[in-house]
């Protein structure tokens, strides 16, 4: 129930675990683009084993601080064995990368045959997209190189031999996405992120529970997409991706 009276709704409650249940034995999380390693924390808390990596030094370090096992550099770089991971998390990584399919089959070889992969992304065809165009606080030139939409993310973890199982858009993060892009459309520029005025966060709130209804309709104009795929095994019957 209370999921369900959060202005986010249950998605943006589950985003928390990156939407994957709880492990069942002793299982490995990796986690591209770690950060300062709070997710990872959480997540051996609910009885993952967890690695993680990340561009930045500093962040690396603060999640090392936390008891993380973490590594500075990306997927590629890293050179985990094959088959090592039962799930690999990413959160608004895949966007800022410049060849999104050669990610997502380096995520394919580190999986183990039916790991999880969850991710999650800019949706390119969300609500406050199509209202704020070039003000649209995701864009996020230059540091975003690349935006999609459902059919564009699922093709592309599709060719890169994932069988999809969800792939829906989320209003998680509508009320800070239109709150910084007001300031972007009024101002040309973000500014200091604490500046926000009272009107703009106001107007957040009923855009969000806008945003739901619209997605609770049937409508994928959710902020974030959530791709759930998973490295199909020696025994699957591949028949297609799978919404």
């Amino acid at each position: 129930m209370a999921a369900v009276l959060y202005p986010g709704g249950p998605q943006e409650m589950g985003r928390s675990v990156m939407y994957l249940r709880a492990p069942t034995r002793s299982s490995l999380l990796v986690d591209v683009g770690c950060g300062n390693g709070e997710f990872l924390f959480r997540m051996m808390t609910l009885g993952w084993q967890v690695m993680g990596m990340d561009t930045d030094p500093s962040a690396v370090l603060q999640a090392q601080r936390k008891g993380v096992a973490a590594r500075v550099g990306d997927l590629a770089s890293c050179k985990l064995p094959d088959a090592y991971a039962d799930a690999i998390t990413m959160s608004h990584v895949i966007e800022h990368v410049s060849d999104p399919f050669s990610l997502l089959r380096e995520c394919l070889r580190v999986l183990k045959p039916g790991g999880t992969l969850s991710l999650v992304t800019p949706n390119a065809a969300s609500l406050a997209a199509r209202i704020f165009g070039a003000s649209w606080f995701a864009l996020d030139v230059p540091r975003h190189l690349m935006l999609f939409r459902i059919a564009t993310l699922r093709s592309t973890a599709t060719a890169a031999g994932f069988a999809v199982e969800t792939l829906t858009s989320s209003v998680t993060g509508a009320r800070s996405v239109w709150t910084q892009s007001l300031r972007l459309r009024r101002r040309h520029y973000l500014g200091p992120m604490g500046r926000s005025t009272l009107a703009s966060f106001a107007g957040g709130l009923p855009f969000q529970l806008l945003e739901r209804i619209l997605v609770a309709s049937g409508r994928e104009l959710g902020e974030e997409l959530i791709l759930q795929a998973r490295r199909p095994g020696p025994t699957d019957e591949l028949e297609g991706p799978v919404n």
